[in-house]
Order: C-alpha cells, then structure tokens, then sequence
C-alpha cells in the first residue's frame, strides 16, 4: 500500500470546491486507488486551508500536483451518486488524512456534534444552477429536521454573513441551546448582511 501527497497549487473555490476537484483529479491521475492506503493534501493556492488535512510527515511515495483548476472537473455536484465513478470518488475521500483534532475545541475539550455552514452571500448567483436557489428559510428547515431526529449537545456555526450566523444563533438559543454549546469562527472578513 503506497501514501499519497496531492499538492494544489490552482486558484479558486472554497475548500469544499477545493476538495470535490482534488478528488476529481485523483481518480484521474491514479490508475488503482485500492493500490493507495493514506492521501495527503498541501495547499499551496490556500495556505489556511492546510489545516484541515494531516500533513505528510514522511516521504510519500507518489507526488501528484494540482496546476489548473479545470483539471479536477465535471463532477455531479447535485447527485453525487450519479457519477459513474461513485465508488472510486467515495474511496478517495475515505482516504484523505483530515485533521480529526479539529472536532475538538482544545481550550475547552468540546467535541462538536453538528457543523452547519450557511453560504448565502454568493451561493445563488455561483451555483444556483448545480444545488438550486436556496434561502435562509430552507436552512433552518433543514437544522429543524437534524435537530428533532438526533442528540445534539454542541454545535459549530461557520456562515458567510453575520445576518445569518446571529439568526441562527437567535433560533439555537429559542430552541433550547445556551451560549455554552453554540460556536462559531468570529471572522472579520463575514459580510454584514446575506444577500451582499
């Protein structure tokens, strides 16, 4: 069984983006991924984003580099399921080395049980065509339906716009959560509003 280092050097996308190409462009450069036990991924168009993924800390033994972001294309990003390659994608994914201690907030020895990333400021215009048009209303529809099917003690908020993450927090807190199990990232680069 061989590791694996993918190194992204394209410009563009988000890290979810980010990683749909990267594994697009996997299941294009390696011929048996049964072959492969570990992938490493380094950012190099993305600095932050390294902090995800469990660094390569030995030599790999393929090195594989992500130029052109067109490289990693024409996935289904609506079904995932409808991809003929499904099964090699999901084998890919299980073998990215994620940073797991990222679960864990470390000041406080909290593991998160839900992660909700709302991305409303840009999400329409960009991809409205791959996911549908969604608003705000259709998030919280959706953390309703998490909520009342599982146990949930701590949550993680990651949005685009502070509208958003104060709503929801707002929706958190109506619906029994406290202060002391809702999180989010104060970012100051978060637009003010959600349709900005």
């Amino acid at each position: 069984m061989k590791d694996c280092l993918v190194i992204d050097k394209a410009p563009g996308s988000g890290i979810t983006g980010k990683i749909v190409r990267l594994i697009k462009f996997i299941s294009n450069r390696i011929q048996n991924i049964d072959d492969i036990s570990n992938i490493y991924i380094k950012s190099e168009s993305v600095d932050t984003m390294n902090g995800i993924f469990e660094p390569c800390s030995k030599n790999p033994d393929i090195s594989i580099t992500l130029i052109n972001g067109s490289d990693g294309q024409n996935i289904n990003l609506k079904n995932i399921f409808e991809n003929p390659d499904f099964v090699t994608l999901s084998k890919i994914a299980k073998r990215i080395r994620f940073n797991t201690s990222l679960l864990i907030n470390k000041e406080e020895d909290i593991l998160y049980d839900l992660g909700i990333h709302i991305r409303l400021t840009d999400m329409n215009r960009h991809h409205g065509s791959q996911y549908g048009i969604v608003s705000y209303e259709d998030y919280i529809k959706k953390m309703s339906d998490v909520l009342i099917k599982n146990k949930i003690n701590n949550i993680f908020i990651a949005s685009d716009n502070f509208e958003s993450r104060e709503a929801s927090i707002k929706f958190l807190l109506d619906y029994g959560f406290t202060t002391h199990n809702i999180h989010y990232n104060n970012n100051d680069i978060l637009s003010k509003n959600q349709d900005n």
